[in-house]
């Protein structure tokens, strides 16, 4: 029989089961903080809200996309939706109010969807393609 044993001190024990907790702490907010997603705004708000106020009337005239923005809010980019499923991007900085044809694309398009220029939290400018689609 050992009558000598000896565990770690008490002190020695807390202060290890600190460090775990903290490290795990550490690591959960690391992981977490992966999930928050970067936030533009447009006009002082989430840039989500000015993409209910996009509105555009889309059409194709054969070799020609003609692009109508009906709504309050500036398209920077809009990317074409072809049947076969191909995606074209385009570059057109369409004012509301405004309209622009597209004369150099390929594929019969099937829908168009916006993407607004914004700000991001660092003051840079920033892209976010709306969840809308504008179908032909």
């Amino acid at each position: 029989m050992i009558k000598n044993k000896r565990g770690i001190s008490p002190v020695i024990a807390t202060v290890l089961l600190i460090v775990i907790v903290v490290v795990a702490a550490v690591i959960i907010f690391l992981a977490l903080r992966g999930f928050k997603g970067e936030v533009i705004t447009k006009f002082g708000e989430p840039i989500e809200n000015a993409c209910a106020d996009v509105d555009l009337d889309v059409s194709d005239e054969g070799d020609s996309i003609f692009i109508n923005n009906l709504g309050d809010v500036g398209v920077a980019k809009i990317n074409i939706v072809n049947i076969d499923g191909t995606v074209e991007d385009y570059n057109i900085g369409l004012a509301p109010s405004r309209s622009t044809t597209i004369t150099e694309h390929s594929g019969t398009p099937d829908s168009a969807i916006p993407i607004l220029e914004g700000v991001d939290e660092d003051g840079f400018t920033a892209y976010h393609t709306c969840d809308r689609e504008f179908f032909f």
